[in-house]
C-alpha cells in the first residue's frame, strides 16, 4: 500500500477541463464564436478552431515538459537500489522498488521519457487538425466544401502560412521519429530542441504576424509560449513523475523550481511586450473585452508567481526536510513520507488548474480580434517597410549607429541573462572565498554589451536595410564579439562555481562537461578545421541565396548570429590557447590565423568585385530614398569584411606572438578545469 499518494490523473484532467472551459468562456467574452457576417465557415470550424488550437498547445506543453525533465531535471539511473544496482526499467521496476522503501530513480526518468514520447506521437495530428481548421476559417467555407482538396494543396504550397505549419508539421513529425528512439540525455535533448523549434510556425501564424512591429511581435509570442511549455509542461509531468523520484524528490523539485522562475520572467516580459504591440493604449483593458480576457490571463499568471514565490520559501524546504526524514527510516511507510507527498502536491495541484486555465484564455485570446489594427499601414515610400515591419531610417552616420535602435527581444534577453548568470556565478566563488579575475569579468560584461548593441541598435537597424550594415553586423559579431566572451571564460566559471550533480542528473556543469569531452565535439576542435569552417559558413551565407533567406527572416538570423558566435568563439578559444581548450602549438595557431585571413580575404574581395546586386530579393527590393547606388554599398560591405576580419586575425596574430610558449607551459598558465564524476551517469 502506497501512503501520501493522490491520484495524479486527477490533477491533470482537471487541468485540461480547466484549458478547455477557460477557452470557451473566452470565446463567448469577445465574440469570437459569433458567425461571420462576410464568409462563416460554420460552427464547427468557428468552435473548432480555437479548442484544437489548446488540444495543440496542451499536447506541445506535455512533450517540450517531459523532454526538458529528462535532459535537466531528472537522472536517468541511480547508483544502487538497497544496495544493489539499478538494472530494473520501466513502471514495474518502480512498482516493485516502491515496495521495499525506496524509488528507482531511473522509473521517474523513463516515465518522463514516455509520457515525453506519447505527447509528441499525439502532436502530429493535432498540428494537422490545426491545419485544415486554420485554413477552413480563412478560406471562409465548412468542411466537406466542393473543390477543398484544391484549395487545401494552394493552401500548402504557395500560400506562405500554410507552408509554415507544413513545415511545422514536418519538424514534428522528426521530433516524434526521434523521441520513440529516446535513451538518454542527448537524445532528450534533440526532441526538446526540434520541439521548440516546433513553436516557430505558431508565432509566425498568429496575429503577431501581421503587426506593425513583425519581428518584436513573433520573437514575443514565440519566447511566451516557450517559457509556458517549459513552465507548465514541466509542472504537469512531475506531477505523474513525482511517485518515482523517491528520496530526490526535493532536489528535483528544487531544480524545478529554479527553472520556473526564469520561466515566469521569460513569460512575463514576453506578456507585456505583445500586450504593448496589441493595445493602443493602456485603457484598453478595461474598455474591451481583449483587454478584459487579457487582465484574467494577466491575474492568473501573477497568482502563479505569487504560489512559486510562497512555495519556494515554505514548501520546497519541507519536501527536502521530510526526505530527509523519510531517508532516515527507510523501513516504514509511515507519516514522515505522507507529509512530504502531501507537500508536493500542495505545490503542484492548484498551479496545475491555474496553467490550464491560462492555457484556454490564451486560446480564446489568439482567435480573438485585438483592439489594434494588425495590419501594417504603408506609411513608407519604397517597400522597405513591408520588407522589415518598421519605418525606414535615416541616412546612416556614426550618429544614427549609435542613437538608433530596435528591440530584439530573444538576443537582448540572451546579453542580459548571460551578464546576470555570470555575476552571480562570480559572487558564488567569492562567497567561497575563491578569486575570480576582475580582467575576465570586465571582458565577458564588454562583450555582451556589445553583442547587445548590435543586436538592438544601429547595427541592426541599418542591417535590416543596407548590405554594408549587414556586413557590418554580422563581421562584427563573428570577428570581435568572441574575442571578448573568450577572454571572459565562461564556461571555466561555470565549472568552478557550479557544484557537481550526486545523483547522475544532467545540469549546466555536466552539460558543459559532457559537450567538452565529446569526441565529436574534440574531432572539430582543431584550429584549421574550424578555420576552415568559419571561413566557408561566411562564403555560403554571403555568395549564395541564404543571404537572402537569413536577411529577410528574423528566426533564420536570429540562428545565424547563434550560429556564427557559436563558431567563432570555437575557433578564437582554439587559436588562443583559452581555458579550458586542448593546446596548439605556435606554428598550428598561426596557420588556422591564415587560412581565416585567407577566407576573408576571398570573401571580401568577392563581393567588391560584383558586378550585380548579391540580394537580389531583399536588400536589392528595398527602394530606400537616400540610397542612390545600392552597388557602392555592397562594395562598401565588402571593404567592411577585408578591415573587420583582417584587424581581428592581425590581433590574434600579435597575441599569440606575445604569448608564444609551449604547450605544456601554456597548461600550466591556463585555469584549472574540474573533471568530477560524472555520478554514473552517461548521455546516451
Amino acid at each position: 500500500m502506497r501512503i501520501g499518494r493522490p491520484s495524479v490523473w486527477w490533477f491533470v484532467l482537471a487541468g485540461l477541463l480547466a484549458a478547455v472551459l477557460a477557452t470557451v468562456a473566452g470565446l463567448l467574452m469577445t465574440g469570437a464564436s459569433a458567425p461571420s457576417s462576410l464568409a462563416d465557415p460554420g460552427p464547427v470550424v468557428r468552435w473548432g478552431t480555437p479548442i484544437v488550437t489548446v488540444l495543440l498547445n496542451l499536447t506541445a506543453t506535455v512533450a517540450i515538459g517531459a523532454f526538458f525533465l529528462c535532459a535537466f531535471v531528472l537522472p536517468r539511473r541511480h547508483p544502487e537500489i538497497n544496495g544493489q544496482p539499478d538494472t530494473r526499467g520501466g513502471i514495474e521496476g518502480a512498482e516493485s522498488a516502491t515496495g521495499s522503501g525506496k524509488e528507482p530513480v531511473g522509473g521517474a526518468w523513463r516515465f518522463a521519457a514516455g509520457i515525453g514520447m506519447f505527447a509528441v506521437v499525439l502532436w502530429v495530428p493535432t498540428q494537422l487538425a490545426h491545419l485544415i481548421l486554420t485554413h477552413l476559417a480563412a478560406l471562409g467555407t465548412g468542411i466537406g466544401s466542393v473543390s477543398y482538396m484544391e484549395h487545401l494543396v494552394q493552401y500548402v504550397t504557395e500560400i506562405d502560412a500554410g507552408r509554415i505549419l507544413v513545415a511545422g508539421a514536418l519538424i514534428i513529425v522528426l521530433a516524434s521519429a526521434v523521441a520513440v528512439t529516446v535513451t538518454g540525455y542527448t537524445s532528450a535533448a534533440v526532441t526538446l530542441l526540434l520541439g521548440v523549434l516546433a513553436l516557430v510556425p505558431l508565432a509566425l501564424t498568429g496575429h503577431a504576424a501581421g503587426a506593425a512591429n513583425h519581428e518584436l511581435a513573433v520573437t514575443a509570442i514565440w519566447l511566451h509560449v516557450v517559457g509556458v511549455t517549459i513552465w507548465a509542461g514541466g509542472l504537469a509531468v512531475l506531477c505523474l513523475v513525482a511517485p518515482r523520484t523517491g528520496p530526490t524528490l526535493g532536489a528535483v523539485v528544487q531544480r524545478y523550481s529554479q527553472v520556473a522562475l526564469w520561466c515566469f520572467v521569460l513569460v512575463a516580459v514576453s506578456g507585456i511586450t505583445s500586450a504593448w504591440i496589441r493595445l493602443q493604449s493602456v485603457t484598453d483593458l478595461v474598455t474591451t473585452t481583449y483587454g478584459w480576457l487579457l487582465m484574467i490571463k494577466i491575474v492568473l499568471t501573477l497568482v502563479l508567481g505569487v504560489a512559486g514565490w510562497w512555495h519556494r520559501r515554505v514548501t520546497i524546504p519541507a519536501i527536502g526536510r521530510h526526505a530527509v526524514a523519510s531517508q532516515a527510516d527507510l523501513g516504514s511507510e509511515g507519516k514522515p513520507r505522507q507529509v512530504r507527498g502531501w507537500a508536493f502536491w500542495r505545490l503542484a495541484g492548484v498551479e496545475v488548474l491555474v496553467m490550464g486555465a491560462v492555457m484556454g484564455v490564451a486560446g480564446a485570446l489568439g482567435s480573438s480580434a485585438p483592439p489594434i489594427p494588425q495590419e501594417p499601414a504603408p506609411t513608407d515610400s519604397g517597400l522597405a517597410f513591408f520588407l522589415t515591419g518598421s519605418p525606414v531610417p535615416p541616412p546612416p552616420t556614426v550618429l544614427s549607429y549609435l542613437s538608433h535602435w530596435r528591440p530584439d527581444l530573444m538576443l537582448g534577453l540572451l546579453s542580459v541573462a548571460a551578464v546576470l548568470v555570470y555575476l552571480r556565478w562570480v559572487a558564488r566563488l567569492r562567497r567561497r572565498g575563491e578569486i575570480w579575475a576582475p580582467g575576465r569579468t570586465a571582458s565577458w560584461i564588454l562583450g555582451w554589451v556589445l553583442f547587445f548593441w548590435l543586436t538592438n541598435g544601429g547595427p541592426s537597424v541599418y542591417g535590416g536595410v543596407l548590405f554594408s550594415g549587414y556586413a557590418l553586423q554580422l563581421l562584427i559579431i563573428t570577428a570581435v564579439v568572441p574575442i571578448f566572451l573568450v577572454h571572459g571564460a565562461g564556461p571555466v566559471l561555470a565549472l568552478q562555481a557550479l557544484p557537481p550533480r550526486q545523483d547522475g542528473s544532467y545540469g549546466p556543469r555536466e552539460w558543459i562537461l559532457h559537450l567538452t569531452r565529446s569526441p565529436r565535439v574534440s574531432a572539430l576542435a582543431h584550429p584549421v578545421l574550424l578555420a576552415g569552417i568559419l571561413g566557408g559558413s561566411l562564403l555560403v551565407l554571403f555568395l549564395t541565396p541564404l543571404l537572402d533567406l537569413t536577411a529577410g527572416s528574423y528566426f533564420a538570423r536570429a540562428a545565424l548570429v547563434v550560429y556564427l558566435l557559436l563558431i567563432s568563439g570555437a575557433f578564437i578559444q582554439a587559436v588562443t590557447n583559452a581555458p579550458g581548450h586542448r593546446q596548439t602549438t605556435y606554428p598550428g595557431r598561426l596557420l588556422a590565423l591564415g587560412v581565416a585571413l585567407a577566407c576573408y580575404a576571398v570573401l571580401g574581395f568577392g563581393i567588391i568585385c560584383q558586378t550585380g546586386l548579391l540580394s537580389v530579393d531583399y536588400f536589392a527590393q528595398m527602394g530606400l530614398p537616400w540610397m542612390d547606388n545600392a552597388l557602392s554599398d555592397q562594395d562598401l560591405g565588402g571593404r567592411i569584411v577585408l578591415g573587420v576580419g583582417g584587424a581581428s586575425i592581425v590581433a590574434l596574430a600579435l597575441g599569440a606572438t606575445a604569448t608564444r610558449r609551449s604547450p605544456a607551459r601554456a597548461a600550466s598558465r591556463s585555469y584549472p578545469v574540474p573533471v568530477p564524476s560524472d555520478g554514473g551517469a552517461s548521455s546516451d
